[in-house]
């Protein structure tokens, strides 16, 4: 992937107890998410079960994966997400 065009963008996502971070692909927009605290669930379409992520670890997410994510526990969960955003996809 060329970086012209593109911007490094880096979010914090809180996600209370049931939040989700809602369907969503990375065909062209390769990104790491870095599990700060708590305990989060990931469901891929590369997996057939669900994907626990726990504080200090970290996901890559890139080529035809669509994913979401959801908080099924009793405290907020915090990730830091860090992806190359295609400025000219817009």
């Amino acid at each position: 992937i060329s970086v012209d065009g593109r911007s490094l963008r880096l979010r914090r996502l809180v996600l209370q107890p049931g939040g989700i971070v809602p369907m969503h692909g990375h065909a062209d927009r390769p990104a790491l998410i870095i599990t700060l605290s708590g305990e989060v669930t990931e469901y891929r379409s590369t997996c057939k079960v669900p994907i626990i992520h726990r504080a200090g670890e970290v996901s890559q997410e890139h080529g035809g994966l669509t994913h979401w994510w959801r908080n099924n526990g009793k405290t907020e969960v915090v990730l830091l997400s860090a992806d190359v955003f295609n400025d000219m996809a817009k």
